[in-house]
């Protein structure tokens, strides 16, 4: 297709050796207009004298789209000569043929004419109203409206007599015509120098051009072969025949390939060509039938302008509020509340990750969580573990709309760390008799917490107290443990101590860590004293004990 959209003509060419001829088919962009009559650039191999060679070429616009200019005296610089005036026109210094409105008659010039040729008409038309109609007698012709300037346009004069180029202007016409030049068109002749039917006669698209040379010299040289389209003999029964209508002074057209969108088709050895008229608008001006939504997920080389484009509206629409659409189907797993697990059809490892947020559609409902831990894909099933806080439930039913986000706080996601945390509190005191330097839990103590998968950050916070008698000092403990008779973390483990002067041992303990698991988690507050006197009855936790987990993602 030429660069302003207008049309591409494809043919077969061949390359001429000394010895044998190779069949290239090559693509020659016909730049209506323009300053390049084609492009030839093969990157193929071709064969010369028994050599491989590869060849590149590119000829200039004037020197193959067209011939020379057949029109006599065709930019009126003296006078009107060799032209046929009629009423209204007149010869005008400095400003070609002007017209006056009211007359309709042609200014023509004879003679020019080949029957079944194809010739570019170039002329430049000025003024402010009406236009002129220029033709190629019976043949094609095209309207060009006053002021258009330099108009060109390719038509086939089909009739003998009688034999003119002729403009013929609207009644009110009132411009000039500067100038007007006429080639034969190299690509669209039909030589009647032989009798083998030739050009368009039958349908049949054949180049006239018979040798076109890279330097003017013979075949010797393999830089500068001599390219030779095929003889209308050579191409024979491989030349298909189609249909030819006229349309808006263009070559003659086979049917449309689309409505309203012009074409130019011809089919030799297999080489298609089409002409497309104002290609750009159409492009603008296609539906995107076909154009979904479904797919969430990024644009790949692979895709087609469709599906990419549908993808990259897909995120769009689900960025809404923080959130963005999940490109998988969510059934329930499991459920060990305030845990959940949901399966993923899709594998989602390079898309999601844990302390993300989702939320769905599940019972009615929008449950919303955060996650905490995501499984192998297993080429089938992907589990997610999602901590749903206080406030949300995943239901054993069905699940759609998934959505995830990695903001901070996407629209409509709580974010009081009330919501996300677990807490017991064992308002009584818990009073026992301890084994000296033993760990464990004062009678009736309900101070445990199942903690969930995840990260937390944990504390607890009571009174610590140790009644030592017959003694000399007195240590109290307290440490969160996943035991009840042994230290497992001592980061959470508070030390109240008395030396020398009270065998009471009692004050406000508090303790803190960050804990990270793989599984749910129960911890245990425990008691420890150590003395060189006797432990009372009373030792233990005075007043309520608190353990506290909140969830270390938000």
């Amino acid at each position: 297709m030429s660069q302003n959209g207008d049309i591409q003509i494809g043919f077969p060419a061949r390359l001429f050796g000394d010895t044998e001829a190779e069949i290239e088919a090559i693509s020659h962009d016909l730049l209506i207009g323009g300053e390049k009559a084609y492009a030839l650039d093969t990157g193929r191999e071709g064969l010369y004298n028994g050599l491989t060679t590869t060849w590149d070429w590119e000829f200039g616009y004037s020197d193959l789209l067209r011939g020379n200019n057949e029109i006599l005296n065709s930019d009126f610089t003296l006078n009107a000569d060799e032209w046929t005036l009629g009423p209204g026109w007149a010869w005008v210094d400095g400003v070609g043929i002007q017209h006056t409105p009211g007359d309709a008659d042609a200014l023509s010039q004879s003679g020019l004419l080949i029957d079944a040729i194809y010739y570019i008409v170039s002329l430049s038309v000025t003024g402010t109203v009406g236009g002129v109609l220029v033709s190629l007698d019976d043949g094609d012709s095209l309207f060009v409206d006053a002021g258009a300037g330099i108009v060109e346009f390719v038509g086939q004069y089909l009739a003998n007599i009688p034999n003119k180029i002729s403009i013929a202007p609207t009644g009110n016409f009132d411009g000039a015509i500067e100038f007007v030049e006429e080639y034969r068109s190299a690509f669209f002749q039909s030589p009647i120098a032989d009798n083998v039917t030739r050009g368009l006669n039958n349908g049949h698209w054949v180049p006239v051009v018979e040798t076109v040379t890279g330097d003017g010299a013979d075949n010797t040289d393999p830089t500068n072969p001599v390219l030779t389209f095929p003889t209308p003999a050579e191409i024979g029964a491989a030349t298909t025949d189609v249909a030819t209508t006229s349309a808006a002074g263009l070559a003659p057209q086979a049917t449309a390939p689309a409505a309203g969108l012009l074409s130019v088709l011809s089919i030799i050895n297999g080489a298609t060509a089409y002409s497309l008229n104002d290609f750009a608008t159409w492009v603008r001006s296609a539906l995107l039938t076909g154009f979904s939504t479904a797919v969430n997920a990024a644009a790949t080389a692979a895709d087609t302008v469709l599906v990419a484009l549908g993808k990259l509206q897909a995120q769009i629409t689900g960025l809404s509020g923080g959130w963005t659409v999940l490109p998988a189907t969510l059934t329930y797993s499991s459920a060990d509340a305030p845990t959940y697990i949901v399966s993923s059809n899709a594998d989602l490892t390079t898309l999601i990750s844990v302390g993300m947020k989702i939320k769905m559609t599940n019972n009615s409902l929008v449950p919303i969580g955060i996650i905490t831990a995501l499984g192998t894909w297993s080429g089938s099933a992907q589990l997610i573990t999602i901590y749903c806080g206080t406030d949300y439930v995943i239901a054993n039913s069905a699940i759609t709309l998934p959505y995830y986000s990695s903001a901070k706080s996407p629209q409509g996601f709580p974010t009081s760390p009330a919501k996300w945390t677990q807490t017991v509190t064992d308002a009584s005191a818990r009073y026992f008799t301890p084994t000296d330097s033993v760990w464990a839990v004062p009678t009736s103590s309900t101070a445990n917490l199942a903690i969930p998968i995840g990260v937390w950050k944990v504390r607890y916070m009571t009174t610590i107290r140790d009644i030592v008698a017959g003694g000399t000092y007195a240590n109290a403990f307290g440490t969160l443990s996943t035991t009840t008779n042994s230290e497992t973390d001592a980061t959470t483990t508070a030390r109240i101590t008395t030396v020398g002067i009270s065998t009471v041992a009692e004050a406000t303990g508090i303790g803190f860590a960050t804990l990270t698991l793989a599984a749910k988690t129960t911890y245990h507050l425990l008691f420890l004293g150590i003395s060189d006197g006797t432990h009372g009855a009373t030792c233990g936790f005075d007043g309520p004990a608190t353990i506290i987990a909140e969830c270390a993602y938000l």
